[in-house]
């Protein structure tokens, strides 16, 4: 992994290309079709990108930056929350908008549904600022996360051309996204993290076992982690498969951030020393407390290493 100068914490490149600022609202019983009031109502910045750094701080022992594309009102308010928060991250403009996400929690039935706005187009001059700030930022970080989608205009090839510049530097590539991944993949990454669904879109297969085994063939992986929801998690080196159960919360507050808690909490363990299986039971048990909390990607930590600690229930 690569030196990062001047701290003695490992530092993650996170890519945030796609922020959106964050409105939840909170109904004790929502019903479609009808008139339904909320009880409250929470705005955060959000996207993947800033949930995996936020995560990962939580946990400790690392830093980071998010690097994302931001525009207009929306942009403003993402950029000063972040600033608040005390979260770093470096922002291309854009004259664009950027989106909102509006997510609707019913507490009756756990149940979220989120509504989602198109995002502002990225224009090259801003895609080539964007590659020349990761390419010069690679230099003094440990690691680069992939997070999420892209926004409109980027090529299907720009993830690929990032993880090639990481790469040549040596520095861990981990990868928490789909869409048009296949050409980074191709390029080579150390931590691919999907769900089950992406699994079997990616490999073609119909079954996980020869989804993993073909992913691992297809594409160059080092380590495949994978989720499903409250069944049990899998994760293989390109070997077995290990499967983990899901610490499970019977009343969960807000589910927004989990994927991406757990995703950042997992390399922040591995770059502080934990192997792959621990950092995994370490992400899925803080994506598990996130549940709790009403605010995406905040968790607490003690409940998060409580979960993790429970007896083992890794399978081969």
């Amino acid at each position: 992994m690569g030196k990062n100068c001047g701290s003695q914490k490992p530092h993650i490149l996170v890519t945030g290309f796609n922020p959106a600022w964050q409105k939840t609202l909170f109904f004790p019983s929502f019903r479609p079709g009808e008139v339904n009031r909320a009880d409250s109502v929470l705005y955060t910045a959000g996207g993947k990108g800033i949930h995996f750094l936020r995560a990962a701080r939580i946990w400790g022992g690392v830093d980071g930056c998010v690097f994302q594309f931001a525009g207009g009102e929306t942009g403003k308010r993402i950029t000063d929350s972040l600033a608040k928060e005390g979260l770093p991250c470096f922002t291309v403009p854009l004259e664009g908008e950027t989106r909102t996400c509006t997510t609707v929690l019913c507490r009756k039935t756990c149940v979220m549904t989120e509504l989602i706005e198109p995002s502002a187009t990225v224009s090259k001059d801003a895609l080539d600022a964007m590659h020349a700030a990761i390419r010069s930022s690679l230099e003094t970080a440990d690691a680069l996360a992939l997070c999420g989608t892209c926004p409109p205009g980027t090529p299907p090839e720009y993830y690929a051309l990032l993880a090639a510049e990481a790469r040549k530097r040596k520095r861990f590539v981990f990868a928490d996204v789909f869409q048009n991944i296949r050409t980074a993949l191709e390029e080579g990454v150390d931590l691919l993290k999907i769900n089950r669904e992406e699994l079997l879109i990616l490999s073609g297969e119909t079954d996980t076992e020869s989804a993993f085994r073909e992913c691992f063939r297809k594409f160059r992986i080092g380590i495949l982690a994978v989720t499903d929801g409250k069944d049990p998690a899998m994760l293989s080196e390109g070997g077995e498969i290990r499967y983990f159960d899901v610490p499970v919360v019977e009343k969960p507050v807000n589910p927004i951030g989990c994927g991406d808690t757990c995703s950042g909490v997992m390399l922040t363990s591995l770059l502080t020393g934990a192997s792959p299986s621990e950092a995994f039971r370490n992400g899925l048990a803080a994506a598990s407390a996130n549940c709790m909390t009403a605010h995406p990607a905040i968790y607490d930590k003690e409940t998060a290493l409580r979960f993790a600690a429970l007896p083992e229930k890794e399978k081969n």
